[in-house]
């Protein structure tokens, strides 16, 4: 399938951006031929959703009870733990440590004389890019990619509407990546692209803090999949990052990820999908003669909970979403039929696996077929967001309806940022309707849609 650019209209066979230009490419509609041919090609990646890829073997279960204290400065180890050794040299190098010494003792001194009626600000903690308090931004470690996240900016009313609802920016700052992957659970965000991956928690006043992180130091191939939440069933959130070659385990209790051999695995969703209010860990598969499968884990046990191989068919494209039809979690998903691109809910019905139970066309000319999708709970019921890229970004908010059979266009509102957009819906600070962009620069804008 060719891509052609949204900036000349330069037609390539593929890439991401345009050679020409520099502008983002963007898949062409197929073919008659190419659409007699789909059945035998894989589908195509979205963005948001997890990608296919063809491993070889099981994934392994993950760590037991995953978590570390915090360490300072991980990584870069900007800070370490034991003071560097002292080293030999000159004698006059000693004496005139010596003397120095006893010249800035004596001006400390005075300094304390002059200023003993003013008062006295006791240092700051050193950075940590391990953040335990919610409320305080977090500094960057020396040798960590991440900018600091800066103080919450007051409220601001962005003077974007959309469907009859008010838009009022309520924070706004930086992530320090454009991600591939973003999954909300609540008030929790899991952020990765192909070079790293961040976890962070967002307060009532919508500002993010970083609860761990990491910069891959070798390449583990594409970001297939992220997902967040309780997964050892023990009041601990949790964002698994799932690459070609390895299975990222960061928690909210900060220290460095653990590594799990992920080979075998092309997605992993995380939530209740069977109502009995514990999380259940599903990783879809494929194995080495091309059939699909997947694995349920209920932890603390170590084992599965149940599984299932030998499909002939892949699965949808799937990922996380934090709606639900009564106690289940649903799963977000879409598809391809021929130019016509749909969402689609799953439940998830045991061994039968995905059960589609809603389906909606995508037919808003500028946000259609999207670049990003996202979903989750809100007070206008559940909700959906896509987005497109360009010159200037596109966001459309869509609501569905409790029996997820039918759905509404609320309409279109062009985000702030620059270029392409990242998408994320929920509630982040805990009640209302939020929407969250980040622009291809790391920048992030939270908006809250009134009502």
């Amino acid at each position: 399938m060719s891509v052609k650019c949204q900036n000349c209209g330069n037609v390539q066979p593929s890439g991401k951006f345009c050679p020409s230009c520099g502008g983002q490419m963007m898949e062409m509609p197929p073919t008659p031929a190419q659409q007699a041919a789909a059945a035998a090609m894989p589908t195509p990646p979205v963005q948001g959703g997890p990608t296919q890829y063809r491993p070889q073997q099981p994934p392994q279960p993950l760590p037991q009870q995953p978590g570390y204290p915090a360490q300072p400065g991980y990584p870069g180890q900007a800070y370490p733990t034991q003071p560097p050794k002292a080293g030999g040299g000159k004698g006059w190098v000693l004496w005139a440590a010596i003397g120095g010494g006893l010249v800035l003792v004596a001006g400390i001194a005075v300094a304390v004389l002059l200023m003993r009626d003013k008062p006295v600000t006791p240092p700051a903690d050193p950075p940590s890019v391990v953040n335990t308090d919610p409320g305080k931004p977090t500094p960057p470690a020396q040798g960590s990619n991440t900018p600091a996240n800066p103080p919450a900016n007051p409220t601001t009313a962005s003077g974007k509407s959309v469907g009859g609802h008010q838009l009022k920016l309520i924070n706004q700052g930086d992530l320090g990546l454009f991600p591939q992957t973003m999954v909300v659970s609540g008030s929790y965000v899991g952020v990765a692209d192909n070079q790293s991956a961040g976890f962070y928690k967002f307060d009532a006043k919508g500002k993010p803090s970083l609860l761990s992180e990491v910069t891959l130091k070798q390449d583990y191939g594409e970001i297939l999949s992220v997902s967040v939440g309780d997964v050892y069933n023990n009041g601990t959130n949790t964002m698994l990052a799932l690459y070609e070659q390895k299975l990222l385990v960061l928690t909210e209790k900060g220290g460095p990820p653990q590594e799990v051999d992920a080979t075998g695995a092309t997605g992993i969703l995380v939530g209740d999908y069977d109502g009995d209010g514990k999380t259940e860990t599903i990783f879809l598969t494929k194995a080495a003669d091309g059939t699909h499968g997947f694995e349920v884990w209920k932890y603390p046990a170590d084992s599965w909970a149940y599984k299932k191989e030998g499909k002939a068919d892949e699965w949808p494209a799937l990922f996380q979403t934090e709606m639900k039809a009564g106690k289940n979690n649903l799963l977000m998903g879409y598809a391809f039929e021929g130019a016509d691109f749909f969402l689609d809910l799953y439940k998830w019905d045991g061994l039968n696996g995905p059960t589609l139970i809603g389906s909606f066309k995508a037919e808003n000319k500028d946000t259609a077929p999207p670049e990003w999708i996202a979903s989750g709970p809100t007070s206008l019921g559940p909700t959906l967001a896509v987005g497109r890229g360009g010159d200037k970004a596109t966001v459309e908010i869509l609501t569905v309806a409790a029996d997820a059979k039918s759905h509404k266009s609320l309409g279109t509102f062009t985000p702030d940022g620059q270029g392409s957009v990242s998408v994320a819906v929920g509630q982040f600070t805990g009640q209302g309707s939020q929407i969250l962009t980040v622009d291809e620069t790391g920048k992030y804008f939270l908006y809250d849609i009134g009502k």
